[in-house]
């Protein structure tokens, strides 16, 4: 049976209105009129988004969905083998007990969890891409390695695993995680459909047809991680050999990077990232994606849109950043160099020292300078604002 609500990436208790907006943006992406559209796909999320969206035939599907599998076929088995003449809806009760209430047949949501050990890439880095949910990477130690890993490699060293092996776990629901395969490349791990049709396409194409075409369309605006609030679909563990560069591309969700003293590249979709320590960092956000990055003692390089927003700790050597619409980003830590591009309403503040800068600000965009020990210049049109707090500090910035 089809999950309907996996088809259009909508949480078994959405409202008609979060239903609709999801079908929308679904229909934008596959619809057979549009360039790229899927017509075999497309059917699937229309007949999807005419059950749910239909309160008689919601509850009819909703009855069906949750009952546990097997739970009509085990009855009837049961009654079959019994040697009883009674019928099997009819148990006569013992012992002058009275017959027990009829069993709840709604069931939560079905999980399955895939697990698997693989050695470095080739590349030395890890990628992962298109996948939406729980996301936690941290470096594999000897500490934290599992005992699937343990057995396949066998009597392998823990020390010399920990730099080489790669840990991989995801989990959620059922007949989603069915629907992937992960398959180890070239350059990290790739995620692809199950299904004869479904496998030309990357994992980024099915996570898009789950939810929606841009920047998410809607569904990562209102609550912290849009509707699907803390209950994302799809939980992922991965452990990394310690300074193996990381490459997250249309990732979504709650995602948790620890202490990986490497280089962090990151697209982001939807949702927060939370990152440990770290030596570089490249970051693109849209919509309301949210980064927190607590200590780096390197290189940033960031862009933000929509209205976005960025923190960022430790001691930056370089930071380039653009920042458009509403984004925003705050700096706690000192920066060496800076250059900024601000639009739109976008804002920049840095709570600490800068050595030089260099800023161009246009619309209503805003940047806020605690200090600038050296040097700052650039542009500023009419209606934007560059703030300096030591206003002593000479400045050349061009109106």
């Amino acid at each position: 049976m089809n999950n309907y609500y996996a088809l259009l990436g909508v949480l078994p208790n959405a409202s008609p209105a979060e239903i609709k907006a999801s079908y929308r943006q679904l229909a934008k992406r596959f619809h057979p009129d549009v360039a790229g559209g899927n017509s075999r796909y497309f059917a699937r999320v229309r007949e999807a988004y005419e059950t749910l969206s239909e309160p008689r035939r919601r509850r009819a599907y909703d009855a069906q969905w949750r009952r546990p599998r097997g739970h009509a076929r085990h009855a009837t088995e049961t009654a079959g083998k019994s040697g009883s003449t009674q019928s099997a809806g009819k148990t006569a009760p013992q012992g002058g007990a009275t017959a027990a209430k009829p069993a709840d047949t709604r069931a939560p949501l079905p999980l399955l969890t895939r697990i698997m050990s693989i050695t470095l890439p080739r590349s030395g880095r890890f990628q992962l891409q298109g996948l939406i949910g729980n996301i936690h990477i941290e470096p594999t130690r000897p500490a934290n390695l599992w005992e699937t890993t343990l057995r396949k490699y066998g009597d392998a060293d823990r020390e010399s695993l920990a730099r080489h092996v790669i840990q991989i776990k995801l989990s959620g629901e059922r007949n989603l995680v069915r629907s992937m395969m992960l398959k180890p490349t070239d350059f990290g791990v790739e995620f692809q459909s199950a299904t004869e049709w479904e496998k030309k396409d990357r994992i980024r194409n099915f996570i898009q047809s789950l939810l929606g075409d841009g920047p998410l369309g809607g569904l990562f605006t209102s609550r912290p991680f849009g509707l699907y609030g803390t209950f994302l679909p799809l939980t992922l563990h991965v452990t990394v050999p310690e300074g193996t560069p990381l490459y997250l591309r249309d990732i979504s969700g709650s995602i948790i990077v620890g202490d990986v003293e490497s280089e962090v590249v990151a697209k982001l979709l939807g949702g927060a990232m939370r990152a440990g320590r770290i030596s570089k960092a490249h970051l693109t956000l849209y919509g309301s994606s949210r980064a927190f990055i607590a200590r780096t003692k390197g290189t940033i390089d960031l862009m933000g849109f929509g209205t976005s927003k960025t923190y960022i700790g430790g001691n930056v050597s370089r930071m380039r950043v653009v920042l458009d619409n509403g984004a925003q980003a705050e700096v706690g830590g000192t920066i060496t160099n800076l250059l900024a591009e601000v639009n739109g309403n976008g804002l920049l503040e840095v709570r600490n020292t800068v050595y030089e800068a260099h800023c161009d600000v246009r619309d209503s965009g805003q940047v806020r300078l605690a200090r600038v020990t050296a040097r700052l210049d650039g542009t500023c049109s009419p209606g934007a604002r560059v703030v300096l707090e030591n206003p002593s500090q000479d400045m050349s910035i061009a109106g």
